[in-house]
């Protein structure tokens, strides 16, 4: 039973280890991104949606 929390107990530190350590690049990375931006990009259009059709319409 001690063996079995021992091995339990290590996986769960080398778990929390790497939780941390993603959250912690991902967050330096996406600033990273914010700050640099993308060059040479526009941003996307957005367009209404016809969610009124002449299709549709008739089974309405």
């Amino acid at each position: 039973m001690v063996t079995f929390f021992a091995i339990f107990a290590v996986l769960v530190l080398i778990n929390a280890a790497l939780l941390i350590s993603s959250i912690l690049g991902s967050r330096d990375k996406k600033v990273a991104d914010l700050k640099k931006g993308v060059p040479g990009q526009t941003p996307a259009k957005i367009l209404p949606l016809d969610f009124i059709s002449s299709k549709y319409k008739k089974a309405i």
